[in-house]
């Protein structure tokens, strides 16, 4: 058994962090666009992955809402709890929607 397997996108299926910043504000309503700063800032990476691999093969696992569909899934879970939505309530009912759409913990093709 592997001591840690990652999981999240395969490669390729990645989204910015512009681009997650301009859903999340359509989705939630925000108005204020986001602005990239372009004063001298620390040395970051262009680019950071993990390889999912592993765990796709070792778990047989595959991606249920892969990038937008988990953020807009997120996004709806946030607005419906600013709305006043019990946050249990709304979690247990995305994790049957989420796992609706599994057979045996396995994504539906």
């Amino acid at each position: 058994t592997p001591r840690a397997l990652n999981i999240g996108p395969l490669y390729g299926r990645h989204l910015t962090v512009g681009e997650i910043a301009t859903l999340l504000q359509a989705e939630l309503g925000v108005t204020t666009p986001w602005q990239l700063e372009r004063e001298t800032q620390p040395r970051e990476m262009t680019y950071l992955s993990l390889d999912p691999s592993l765990s796709r093969r070792v778990l047989g696992i595959e991606d249920r809402w892969p990038g937008r569909a988990g953020l807009l899934a997120a996004a709806a879970w946030y607005r419906r709890f600013d709305a006043g939505h019990d946050a249990r309530t709304v979690t247990l009912e995305q994790i049957v929607d989420y796992t609706s759409q599994t057979s045996h913990g396995r994504a539906l093709s």
